[in-house]
C-alpha cells in the first residue's frame, strides 16, 4: 500500500511494524522507533524529515505525546489512542482499530486513570506491584533510572 507520511505515522500507531498484529503500545518510543515503523508502510524511498515534520503535526494534534523529558537521553512518546485519527485510515468506524482503541483508553483510564495520559504505558515494569503487568512509565522513578542502568527495560537510554 502506498500512502502519504501522514497516514504511514498513524498506522505505525496502530501496529508498529508493517504486517504485525494491532496491540497496545508496550512502552514509550523514540522518534526514530516510529519513523522506522511509519517507513515499513511505505515505500522504501520514505522521506525521514518529511516524517519527522508530519510527526510534529500530529504530536500537536494529539495522536502523540513526550514523555518524561528529563529522563531519556532521546525524547520518548507515546500514543493516546485517539481515534478520531483512525477515520482517516478506515473511513468504516466499524473496523477494528476503532474498538480496540477506545477499549484501551477506556482499561488505561480506570486502571491508571490520567496518569497514563501523560506518561504512557510501560509493560511489565520492574516496580509494579500487585497482579497488573503494566503501568504508567515512572521515568526517574524507575527501578532501572535507579540502579543506574543505562537503558530501561525497553532500551530507552537513561539520562542522569
Amino acid at each position: 500500500m502506498i500512502m502519504d507520511s501522514r497516514k504511514a505515522l498513524i498506522m505505525a500507531a496502530t501496529y508498529g511494524w508493517n504486517g504485525d498484529g494491532q496491540s497496545e503500545w508496550p512502552c514509550p518510543a523514540t522518534l526514530e522507533t516510529i519513523i522506522s515503523w511509519a517507513k515499513s508502510h511505505m515505500d522504501s524511498d520514505a522521506d525521514t524529515d518529511e516524517l519527522a515534520d508530519e510527526f510534529k503535526k500530529l504530536e500537536s494534534q494529539g495522536l502523540f505525546f513526550r514523555v518524561h523529558p528529563d529522563a531519556f537521553v532521546e525524547p520518548a512518546y507515546y500514543c493516546s489512542y485517539d481515534d478520531v485519527f483512525l477515520a482517516e485510515i478506515y473511513p468504516d468506524s466499524e473496523h477494528d482499530p476503532f474498538g480496540l482503541w477506545v477499549e484501551w483508553k477506556e482499561e488505561n483510564d480506570e486502571e491508571f486513570g490520567q496518569d497514563w495520559r501523560k506518561h504512557g504505558i510501560c509493560l511489565g515494569r520492574g516496580s509494579q506491584g500487585g497482579n497488573s503487568t503494566n503501568g504508567s512509565c515512572q521515568g526517574k522513578e524507575c527501578l532501572w533510572y535507579k540502579d543506574k542502568s543505562p537503558e530501561c527495560n525497553w532500551g530507552l537510554r537513561l539520562k542522569y
